[in-house]
């Protein structure tokens, strides 16, 4: 599943960047091959088969080996789900996450710490749970620029360097959980 929408694909694999799905790992077990720039100016195909010293190096390796220009990756069916978000005691992650990957339909998670400067930093959790609908995906398929993206950078600053900022964004997560759990519709994600 597509979670955020501002990641390029040579900068995930730089990084071996990890998605929410319980059941699947890092970046690299979905990198079927890629083709390399390298610093001399050649261009060298690698996968598990092919320059395999190169395969684990440069995933992972934030770009120190080479510019990556094309990949071949394995990807999953555009789904659509279901999106349920509360607030939780960060002791009962444990439990939540159990119970989460014990239902087939739960395809991500993910987990967001207070960090409000009250009591409730790094106690109180926002905690995301994404459900396979059974909604065909034509209709939603087609990608939308990012929205309220400055509003965003705002929020995420001020979060950063004041204690009014940090505790707003905390209320503001805890706010939007407290009224995602209250719908009745399913709310649908790409």
């Amino acid at each position: 599943m597509q979670a955020y929408a501002g990641f390029t694909v040579g900068g995930s694999m730089s990084v071996n960047v990890h998605e929410s799905d319980p059941r699947f790992g890092p970046m690299i077990q979905t990198v079927k091959s890629f083709r390399l720039l390298l610093a001399d100016g050649s261009i060298v195909r690698v996968s598990r088969d092919e320059n395999p010293e190169l395969f684990g190096l440069v995933i992972g390796g934030y770009g120190l080996f080479g510019v990556i220009l094309d990949v071949d990756l394995a990807l999953v069916e555009n789904r659509i789900y279901q999106r349920e978000e509360r607030v939780i005691d960060y002791r009962d992650y444990g439990s939540f996450f159990q119970r989460a990957i014990g239902d087939p339909r739960v395809e991500k998670i993910s987990a967001r710490l207070s960090i409000a400067p009250n009591t409730t930093l790094l106690r109180e959790t926002v905690v995301t749970a994404y459900r396979a609908t059974q909604e065909p995906s034509a209709p939603y398929l087609a990608l939308r620029p990012p929205r309220h993206v400055r509003m965003q950078r705002l929020l995420f600053g001020l979060s950063r360097r004041s204690n009014w900022g940090s505790a707003s964004g905390g209320t503001c997560k805890k706010s939007t959980a407290a009224g995602w759990s209250r719908l009745s519709s399913p709310a649908t994600t790409r």
